[in-house]
């Protein structure tokens, strides 16, 4: 019965500073080369061409880092302590049980708020709240880009989509999601490659065969993943057979590509029937 609305921030990452190095911790240096280093110093020579050196020949430059930077280790850490400090610093109080979700009092009814990164759900009685919660995000984190908002009974969010039309209910439905996962797979799948059921018969054997190589490999571990994050939200009946997936993707196999084959051929028997599971059945 709450009012919904998703958020989505940009240039989230290098709105958050990097804390202050003290002595004795390390610091994070990026090591710039190439075609960048002279567009660096042609766009602010004072600031850092007396810092270019040369190696084997070659411009480098070594920086020290002040921001989050998207693709650093510590960036979403970096992030997160910032979001967390600003929410909290408004009024929120965390869940003891899950970071990424915070709740405050307003006029007398809960407003929550979820997040995972850049994403953020708001949901209150009022939808006036909601309102208010979006433009303080865009006065916080706008300045960059600015903070868009969705509002209505459906959202698409975090590869899920949201349905909140029926009262009382939220449906979550991952068919979109599904359908991208069948249609990236490399295995060209059609309408005749179809399994009855996620897993053949023995699931639990052993991995025999060959070591995956490189891009299989490297593909094995990502679709398992996305198995994964699809199994814990919307897709329970898979949930065996990513969980046997999952126990090896640090050595895969060509026994284990075989599972994740029959696993597809299920999705993409499936992906039609628009599988929908409410929220009180997970």
């Amino acid at each position: 019965g709450r009012d919904v609305t998703t958020n989505d921030l940009t240039n989230d990452f290098i709105q958050a500073h990097v804390p202050d190095i003290k002595d004795g911790e390390d610091r994070i240096v990026m090591k710039i080369s190439g075609l960048l280093v002279k567009l660096l110093c042609e766009l602010a020579p004072k600031t850092y061409a007396p810092y270019v050196v040369l190696e084997n020949g070659k411009k480098v430059l070594y920086l020290l880092v002040l921001r989050a930077i998207y693709g650093m280790l510590q960036a979403a850490l970096i992030w997160y302590n910032r979001f967390r400090e600003d929410l909290e610093e408004h009024g929120f109080v965390f869940n003891a049980y899950d970071g990424c979700v915070a709740n405050k009092v307003v006029d007398g009814q809960q407003q929550t708020i979820r997040f995972h990164v850049d994403d953020i759900m708001s949901s209150h009685k009022d939808p006036e709240v909601n309102d208010a919660f979006h433009i303080w995000l865009n006065e916080q984190y706008g300045e960059i880009g600015e903070v868009k908002a969705t509002r209505g009974k459906i959202h698409e969010y975090l590869g899920m989509t949201l349905d909140f039309s029926t009262p009382g209910e939220l449906v979550v439905d991952m068919s979109d999601y599904i359908d991208r996962m069948v249609e990236d797979f490399s295995v060209g799948l059609t309408k005749k490659h179809v399994a009855k059921t996620p897993a053949a018969p023995n699931p639990f054997d052993e991995s025999e065969g060959d070591d995956l190589k490189d891009e299989r490999k490297e593909e094995f571990q990502t679709f398992t993943a996305e198995g994964f994050f699809a199994c814990k939200r919307a897709r329970p009946d898979i949930h065996t057979a990513v969980a046997v997936l999952c126990t090896r993707v640090r050595e895969p196999k060509e026994s284990d590509w075989e599972k994740l084959i029959r696993l597809m051929k299920y999705l993409n028997a499936m992906r039609r029937d628009k599988m929908r599971i409410r929220a009180d059945d997970m």
